[in-house]
């Protein structure tokens, strides 16, 4: 019948599409399957790659993070090092220089010691032969070899010692004179002259082991070695001899105008050179001439 004839007509043609479809579509559709299965393959291994290379990027900075810190200290510790060797160089160095500034100091006091010594003795000569007075007029004159500066300070200081022997001459304090006394040595002992001038006026060199211990309690001097030197200016007894006492107070007193009178013709001489002119030779301002005639008549004025 025609039904059957169409029944079997949609079956021949279910048949035809189905087989169709089996041979053309299903391997399309396995083709793009497979395909989108390699894609999707291909996105997943790009991205674990991606996460493997981030991971990595990311532990090798961690890594560095954590190595920092002890870069640093090791980086600290060495410029530390650096700085302690640094340090300890230039220490060596300063006490070097300090012992060599030292042993230069002690050879040039040693040389200035020695060259003073030799001119106590020329002078200790000069007295023996040539007696007080003289001995005082060649020290005065050898004084002139000294700057400006100098010579006026050793005037006045030679001043105000003899003068307070002559104001006080029982006090055994003022005609005693520490020669270890710095004060002194920069005032008057490095003074060319003035040892021989003392030694002139009276002074007489002495050892500390020399002197009676009631006169060293007297002096309140202290403790010492027993080679310390000393200049004394001995006092005559007065009630004992009382003629050599006036003789000798009086010459005390006629120096100590005669240096009061220098220091004012010194400082009227010098005055105008200012404060840049004391290191010009007093010899050049002051004539030795002038120094020995003020000497020589001392004692009439």
């Amino acid at each position: 019948s025609k039904m059957v004839e169409k029944v079997l007509a949609l079956l021949e043609r279910f048949a035809t599409s189905r087989l169709r479809f089996d041979s053309e579509v299903v391997p399309r559709l396995g083709q793009a399957a497979d395909s989108q299965a390699a894609e999707e393959a291909s996105r997943k291994a790009a991205a674990e790659q991606e996460a493997a290379a981030a991971a990595q990027e990311a532990a090798r900075i961690a890594e560095e993070e954590a190595r920092r810190p002890v870069a640093e200290l090791i980086a600290a510790d060495a410029a530390r090092l650096r700085a302690q060797d640094e340090a300890e160089r230039l220490a060596r160095k300063r006490l070097a220089d300090e012992e060599a500034a030292r042993l230069q100091a002690e050879a040039a006091v040693a040389a200035e010691e020695e060259a003073l010594l030799r001119l106590e003795q020329e002078g200790e000569r000069r007295l023996t032969e040539d007696g007080p007075e003289a001995a005082c007029a060649e020290a005065l004159i050898a004084m002139l070899g000294c700057p400006v500066g100098t010579y006026r300070e050793a005037i006045e200081a030679l001043r105000d010692m003899i003068g307070s022997i002559a104001s006080e001459p029982q006090d055994p304090r003022r005609r005693m004179v520490r020669l270890a006394n710095e004060g002194f040595q920069q005032r008057l002992g490095r003074v060319q002259g003035v040892w021989l001038f003392l030694r002139g006026t009276g002074f007489t060199p002495k050892y500390r082991r020399d002197m009676p211990e009631a006169l060293i309690t007297a002096l309140g001097l202290g403790p010492g070695p027993p080679t310390e030197r000393f200049l004394m200016l001995e006092e005559p007894d007065m009630l004992s001899a009382y003629e050599e006492w006036s003789a000798w107070h009086g010459r005390i007193k006629v120096i100590a105008n005669f240096l009061e009178d220098l220091g004012r013709l010194a400082q009227m001489r010098t005055a105008h050179l200012g404060r840049h002119g004391l290191d010009v030779p007093t010899q050049g301002v002051l004539p030795a001439s002038v120094v020995l005639q003020r000497w020589e008549a001392k004692n009439g004025s």
